[in-house]
């Protein structure tokens, strides 16, 4: 798992890529249904932070090697479950957890009272 797994910065394009193996770690052909969902995580009581709020998807490009491109963008800072799942069921050793920082100030957007 690397570094953008686990940290991120709001706002931020983030990038990974998932390698389907079949029971024999052969790469698969392509053609699976693969999806990237990540949820805002309330690490303290292990659930979701809201229920109200809508997970962020990672768009996943399946290059028909057994390799996908995975591209995410979360603009609200905090630490979101990230799930892989093949189909309906988790893989790749997912969940992780995925620490996403505060981006650098907007000076159009900060105010002295």
């Amino acid at each position: 798992v690397g570094d953008s797994l686990t940290l991120s910065s709001a706002g931020s394009v983030g990038a990974f890529i998932i390698t389907a193996q079949d029971a024999f770690s052969n790469r698969r052909p392509g053609g699976d249904s693969i999806s990237a969902l990540m949820v805002l995580w309330d690490t303290g009581k292990d659930k979701l932070y809201a229920a109200d709020l809508a997970p962020e998807t990672g768009t996943v490009t399946d290059n028909s090697d057994g390799s996908h491109n995975t591209v995410y963008s979360v603009t609200r800072a905090g630490v979101y479950r990230l799930e892989i799942r093949f189909g309906s069921e988790l893989g790749a050793g997912s969940p992780f957890f995925l620490d996403v920082k505060t981006s650098a100030a907007d000076e159009s957007k900060t105010y002295i009272y």
